[in-house]
């Protein structure tokens, strides 16, 4: 097919234009990078892809990598832009690592600050630089009457200049929680149920007990208020230049853009992206305000929010060395299935010839040995998880989640066919549909 290519300016993406006028963008560049973290001046951009961290211009261009992975995420670039935060599994758990840039702006030197055996998730360096915010999981999280959960979810102070332990901010469910430019107050995010992000989008009425709610505490006076409360969801609470007002993310219409707000009490809410095609996540600010970057479908993207109307510009990053240098296989172990940025499930049946599983939110059944799988259950409306099988194995019970509920379910094979991998149609049946939320789906012995 013929094909005809032209150059658009810095920080836009190169396409490939088909004869039929229809486009088609550039693989050699990065797509699916994540956690996007701005220098506080704006001078570059760290980034998450491919199991690296990566620094590039926020203008767009090459990207150099600051590791050699292949599992290292969440890049913070501290307050004096000198160093690099990150979380690793390299030593098997979820650890933090600072990586030290040198003259080049790549990386010098980088060392381990972070020692629990529960893990550590960074969130950004307090202003002095000299300790991280993170959210750990040091309590127990399990299901409480209702279909809610009592969460383990805390935000805590992690000492990065020198070795120390973790101190608690506050005893309270938190996530997402960002430091204030004088260090005095906590964003944060109560509620939501999300430890990953979520690529679905609802219908502009609909609402969930799950939602995000934004709320901010001050760590002086040990008080907490709500901000953002509304039946939607709100999360990623980010400070504005002189922590007077911040920018979060809410899905109110059906697709999470980014909205800003004052701390005033009673003022309105200003609209800064309004995408109606794909989901805004994972913003970040360079001190001044004026540079915003984050992501959406398959990029990163750049704009100034404190224009009246910002205009958002797509990133084009292309990694040094091209893609030649990025493996085409990589070998992983799992003891669940990774499907869409979240965990799946797996079940099996009792003898363990039939193993089902989910992936991309929907339910799939192969033979261990004839490792060919078929589709069990697939809905665009829905994700399935929590997959357990009845002891005869003539049944399968899930959890169907909607994103405002969660039915229980249960699917049967057809009775001629010899297994449920052979089986070419299944039947449904909802068992339970009252709107609440469920999760953690089990079965008594009998």
């Amino acid at each position: 097919m013929k094909r005809l290519t032209y150059a658009v300016l810095a920080a836009t993406v190169a396409f490939a234009v088909n004869s039929d006028g229809a486009t088609q963008r550039d693989w050699s560049e990065i797509f699916l990078a994540s956690s996007p973290s701005l220098a506080p001046d704006g001078s570059f951009l760290a980034f998450e892809w491919n199991g690296r961290i990566w620094r590039a211009s926020p203008d767009g261009g090459v990207a150099q990598p600051l590791t050699d992975g292949p599992t290292d995420y969440t890049p913070f670039v501290s307050p004096d832009g000198r160093r690099v935060l990150f979380t690793s599994y390299r030593e098997g758990s979820e650890q933090l690592f600072e990586i030290s840039l040198g003259k080049d702006g790549l990386a010098e030197s980088f060392r381990q600050v972070s020692f629990h055996s529960e893990g550590t998730t960074p969130h950004g360096y307090f202003p002095d630089g000299k300790s991280a915010v993170a959210v750990v999981r040091r309590d127990f999280s399990a299901p409480v009457a209702g279909g809610a959960r009592r969460r383990g979810y805390r935000a805590v102070s992690v000492p990065v200049a020198e070795r120390g332990a973790e101190k608690l901010l506050f005893n309270a469910p938190a996530r997402d929680p960002a430091i204030s430019p004088d260090g005095s107050n906590v964003l944060f995010v109560a509620h939501g149920d999300g430890d990953s992000p979520d690529y679905r989008k609802f219908p502009a009425s609909s609402s969930t007990s799950a939602s995000g709610d934004v709320w901010l505490y001050n760590i002086a006076d040990k008080s907490f208020r709500a901000l953002e409360t509304s039946p939607r969801d709100e999360r990623c609470p980010l400070w504005a230049p002189g922590g007077k007002g911040y920018y979060f993310l809410s899905d109110e219409g059906g697709v999470r853009n980014i909205r800003y707000r004052t701390l005033a009490k009673g003022t309105a809410v200003r609209q800064i992206t309004s995408f109606t095609d794909d989901h805004v996540f994972c913003p970040t600010l360079s001190r001044d305000g004026r540079i915003m970057v984050f992501r959406k479908g398959l990029d990163f993207w750049r704009i100034d929010p404190t224009e009246n109307k910002p205009v958002a510009k797509r990133l084009s990053l292309k990694p040094a060395g091209g893609m030649a240098d990025i493996p085409r296989t990589r070998r992983r172990w799992y003891n669940k299935a990774w499907n869409n940025d979240g965990i799946g499930d797996v079940a099996f049946t009792d003898n363990g010839s039939t193993i089902v599983f989910t992936a991309g939110g929907d339910i799939f059944a192969m033979n261990t040995s004839s490792r060919n799988p078929v589709t069990v259950h697939g809905s665009s409306r829905s994700h399935e998880r929590d997959l357990a099988f009845s002891p005869d194995g003539s049944t399968l019970y899930f959890l169907s989640d909607f994103g405002d509920h969660v039915d229980l379910c249960a699917a049967r094979r057809d009775p001629h066919a010899s297994g449920w991998a052979s089986s070419m149609h299944f039947r449904f049946k909802t068992l339970v549909s009252d709107g609440k939320r469920r999760e953690n789906l089990s079965l008594s012995p009998d």
